[in-house]
Parts: structure tokens; C-alpha cells; sequence
């Protein structure tokens, strides 16, 4: 029997909500829990993007980017509380 080049299912592509690489899920695990290849994520699959998902994902990086910069706020103000007078010129 010869072997057959057609594929053994249908597949269908979905943003990772965590990443926003585009994954290609197998119709098969619709509505079932699957992992992102690329980090690691695990999220319920489904044909569309969830706008809730979108926004979960809008918040998680707003957070990041206030964290980053209250850190580096907070390092400048204490590096220039450790510097002498003389050496802040």
C-alpha cells in the first residue's frame, strides 16, 4: 500500500491569548484544554479569539509596564539619595 501524503486532520489557527503567536489547533481539541508550543500556556481552544481573552491580555502587560516602570522610578530615586552632593555634577 502506498503511503499517502493527505493530512490525518483539519486544523484551525488561534492566537495563544498569553503570546499572540498564531498556533495551528486540531479540530479535534476544540473546547478542550491545550498548551501553547511556544510558552508554555495553557488555554481552552476555541475557533475565535475571545475578546476577553484580549483584554485579560491588555491588562497582564499594562500591569507589566507599570511594574517596570515604578522599579526604575524607585532605583533612580534611591541611587540619587546614595550619591554625595559633590557627585551628582
Amino acid at each position: 500500500m502506498e503511503n499517502s501524503l493527505m493530512p490525518t486532520g483539519t486544523f484551525f489557527v488561534r492566537a495563544c491569548p498569553t503570546c499572540g503567536r498564531n498556533l495551528e489547533v486540531r479540530v479535534e481539541l476544540m473546547a478542550r484544554e491545550v498548551e501553547c508550543v511556544h510558552c508554555g500556556a495553557s488555554f481552552i481552544a476555541s475557533a475565535e479569539s475571545s475578546s476577553i481573552f484580549d483584554d485579560q491580555r491588555i491588562e497582564q502587560i499594562l500591569a507589566r509596564a507599570q511594574q517596570y516602570i515604578e522599579a526604575t522610578m524607585h532605583r533612580r530615586s534611591s541611587d540619587s539619595l546614595d550619591t554625595a552632593p559633590s557627585e551628582r555634577l
